[in-house]
């Protein structure tokens, strides 16, 4: 994947779209399969905002039941048994424990009632069945389970995910598939033509130049940053976003054997307690935030909270500051409603055509993001492919031989082996193929994480990685270890400098 700025300035594309998040990257995916001349801009890095900040889980949203959107949970069930076949690299199966408590706003009959009718929802196509358990078989599940007021269990399956890589590859993906993808180009205004909106003008965010994009069709994938281009197309829009931010805190605790999935004390949404890298993962917070998404970030009472509901649900000493090794917090792009808060404000998402023609998609769920894509380019033709074709990476491998091959030809650890063939699935031998140029690049970049050299080499050359922060945060996930990936900045700087040939520091 080639940052071709000269193609931007050139061609004029069938589509453009703007917001390299996951659902701007799955519609230039969608697109370029369906045989249309698509360009995709962004002006950081993919998956720069929210499509980097979940809660790291494809799921069916078993809480969405309550509120009525079977439509929803339905569409999101049969999306995640898609995704796990596309992309089984990224897109694992994890087992969630429900507790059952005393005084708690569910019995056990209607938690059954529940488990059952999401399975059905999902044409039983979960990874297992659900199973009711006792109080001592929930212990025995999850022996650090508080037992007070404990009347048993639920048992059941959704998956978790790679949300930057997905995201990323989906971009790969469309490059791929003859699209013009770039990073660090911004949108600064919209082009128009007898009043319809035909390109966007760009700043090139590295370069420091600016040119236009011309396309016949423009889409708008901005999320938590649509109603700010909207208003580019027309100054009277009215805002159709209720942005709301979810923050998480990864903590020094052992992971979890199942996830948990938790009520919290003081609104009763949804918590979950899931496994990250052998630690534990705590989220989310859902709370109005009309704030910059650029700087959007885990405030200190949503730390606190998120700490304080986890703790009671285990045992052993309370979670406190010094067990956080990282937070982060993301807007959610959802629709606004007449719901009295952002917890009962609906995940459906939601497509609006501009005065001037330009398409803006907000709202819906990372695991429906596909499907999302799916209903924006029907619009522009016909034939669908993207729930059939697999995702870079996601080709058939036997594992076991591939971690072998890393370690035994190319001299990666064991555990750097493991790493790479679960992020880069069947692309793992264009990362080894890295070990022959430099013998170094197969050593970790810090003692905190097996990433290694090689993937920094990867990220640069053939995944658009330009900053440091498109490399650790984005690309290795170094943010979520335990130095934050701070250890590893001194050898990430300089593989890009050398790779770039330039100043890894430059701005972008």
């Amino acid at each position: 994947m080639q940052r071709e700025i000269d193609r931007l300035r050139r061609e004029e594309f069938d589509l453009l779209v703007i917001g390299g998040g996951i659902v701007g990257c799955g519609i230039a995916r969608d697109a370029a399969l369906r045989g249309l001349s698509v360009a995709l801009v962004e002006k950081d890095d993919f998956a720069a905002g929210t499509s980097s900040r979940s809660s790291k889980l494809v799921h069916g949203g078993i809480r969405y039941l309550e509120h009525g959107e079977i439509g929803l949970v339905r569409e999101a069930c049969l999306e995640r048994h898609t995704l796990l076949r596309i992309a089984p690299h990224l897109v694992r199966p994890l087992p969630f424990l429900m507790p059952i408590r005393a005084g708690g706003p569910h019995g056990r009959l209607a938690v059954k009632v529940g488990m059952v009718l999401y399975d059905l929802l999902a044409s039983f196509r979960n990874v297992a069945p659900h199973r009711m358990l006792s109080r001592d078989a929930a212990i025995a599940a999850q022996p650090a389970l508080r037992s007070e007021g404990l009347r048993g269990a639920a048992l059941f399956w959704d998956a978790q995910m790679d949300d930057a890589r997905l995201c990323l590859e989906n971009a790969i993906a469309a490059a791929d598939a003859g699209a013009v993808v770039a990073n660090h180009v911004e949108v600064v205004a919209l082009e128009r033509t007898n009043g319809r909106v035909v390109g966007a003008s760009c700043r090139d965010r590295v370069a420091g130049d600016t040119f236009v994009v011309r396309a016949t069709r423009v889409v708008n994938a901005t999320g938590p940053w649509s109603d700010r281009l909207r208003r580019l197309e027309s100054d009277s829009a009215p805002r159709i976003l209720r942005p709301s931010r979810g923050a998480h805190v990864l903590v020094d605790r052992p992971a979890p054997p199942q996830a948990l999935l938790l009520r919290a004390q003081k609104d009763g949404r949804v918590l979950f307690l899931m496994p990250w890298d052998g630690r534990t993962l705590v989220g989310t917070t859902d709370v109005d935030d009309a704030g910059d998404p650029d700087l959007v970030r885990a405030t200190d009472a949503e730390v606190d909270s998120l700490l304080a509901d986890a703790s009671t649900a285990l045992t052993g000493e309370p979670l406190a500051r010094r067990d956080v090794l990282a937070t982060f917090a993301g807007q959610r792009p959802l629709v606004a409603s007449g719901a009295s808060g952002t917890v009962e404000t609906s995940r459906r998402d939601h497509v609006e055509v501009g005065p001037g023609g330009m398409i803006t998609v907000v709202g819906g769920k990372y695991t429906t993001y596909r499907l999302m894509a799916e209903r924006v380019v029907d619009r522009f033709a016909r034939g669908c492919r993207t729930a059939r074709v697999a995702l870079p990476g996601g080709g058939p491998i036997d594992v076991a031989a591939a971690e072998r091959e890393l370690c035994d030809r190319s001299g990666f650890s064991r555990d750097a082996s493991h790493r790479i063939v679960a992020r880069f699935g069947s692309r793992y031998v264009d990362v080894a193929r890295l070990a022959n140029e430099d013998a170094s690049w197969v050593e970790p970049l810090c003692p905190h994480t097996a990433a290694t050299g090689g993937e920094v080499v990867f990220a640069v050359r053939e995944e658009m990685a330009l900053t440091p922060a498109d490399i650790a945060v984005r690309r290795l996930g170094l943010h979520l270890t335990a130095c934050g990936g701070r250890d590893a900045e001194p050898r990430i700087a300089a593989i890009l400098a050398r790779t770039l040939g330039r100043d890894a520091a430059s701005p972008v």
